[in-house]
């Protein structure tokens, strides 16, 4: 039997007037949605007028944003965005902001109005912002894997640490230069062939310590399970840098447990273009990314909101 969110996603995704939905061919499980040209160039200059700063320091314009958006592509925009990600069968989809006016003050606004039209964006502790902005260089002195350029940014899911669950997670690639390979990785538990032997374990629904490496700025470890029931479904909540595990046992779980989505057949590298986003639920996708290709010119700018869904 189809659950709610995806008998309105099957009645919604149809090729509306300003943007159409499709199976998006680099994964089975992702949607792409294309948004007409000429309405992000609209949007791009009815919101020329508020700058970065100001969305940092003020909150109901990153709902204006959304508001301005939603109107503009019509056809129920945000509703038909909320029930992918909110459907279990998909979960997440792909969306490419480039118009005449790209540039990345665009792209982050952009990235802002599709956020709130689903929920909220959490504060990011790492940056001080509602997002974070980082680069990958040909040298990383950071203290986790996410500016490691020439290693693999194992497969997780957001937040681990963090006091709040993150629902969902925005990804969006802001400038590329001199980069080779280094492809996000993305893998839908559903489709993990060991799925239930690690979510049936007993130590996949203890509570284990978590906690933030110190450029994350998050003091205070947080206690879940790394298993749990989400709306009928198995939720997941694994980060191989936060986990601190208490004994022997709970050790080699983890790394068991890592080893395998890790190996899965069913993990999908994804090419994102500059002005590219995607956007996942985080409680049944993991992701990652492949390491680049050595060169001392490489330059990548990525963008991460995540945040909740609200009503």
């Amino acid at each position: 039997m189809k659950t709610i969110e995806q008998t309105q996603v099957a009645n919604q995704i149809q090729n509306k007037q300003n943007f159409k939905v499709e199976i998006h061919s680099q994964h089975k499980r992702l949607y792409l949605v294309t948004i007409r040209e000429e309405i992000l160039e609209k949007f791009f200059k009815e919101v020329e007028k508020i700058d970065l700063q100001r969305l940092k320091y003020v909150e109901f314009e990153r709902f204006y944003l959304a508001n301005k958006l939603d109107k503009l592509v019509g056809d129920n925009f945000s509703s038909v965005i909320t029930g992918i990600l909110k459907d279990r069968e998909h979960g997440g989809f792909s969306l490419n902001g480039n118009s005449k006016l790209s540039n990345k003050t665009n792209f982050i606004k952009l990235s802002t109005a599709i956020t709130h039209c689903v929920g909220k964006s959490m504060f990011d502790a790492m940056t001080g912002n509602y997002y974070a902005e980082f680069a990958v260089k040909h040298t990383d002195e950071s203290d986790t894997y996410l500016r490691s350029a020439y290693k693999s940014l194992h497969l997780h899911s957001d937040g681990a640490y963090e006091a709040e669950i993150v629902d969902w997670l925005l990804m969006m690639k802001l400038d590329e230069q001199n980069a080779v390979a280094g492809n996000s990785k993305l893998l839908h538990i559903d489709d993990w062939e060991e799925q239930k032997k690690y979510s049936k374990n007993p130590i996949g629904q203890e509570k284990v310590k978590r906690q933030g490496a110190k450029s994350k700025n998050v003091e205070a470890p947080q206690y879940r399970p790394t298993f749990f029931e989400h709306n009928g479904s198995m939720g997941i909540c694994f980060a191989e840098q936060n986990i601190k595990p208490e004994n022997m046992e709970q050790a080699m779980y983890f790394k068991e447990l890592f080893h395998s989505i890790e190996q899965s057949n069913a993990c999908v590298s994804l090419h994102l273009p500059i002005g590219e986003l995607v956007m996942l639920n985080n409680l049944f996708w993991l992701h990652g990314r492949e390491p680049f290709k050595k060169d001392e010119k490489l330059y990548r700018v990525l963008l991460r909101q995540r945040g909740f869904f609200v009503n």
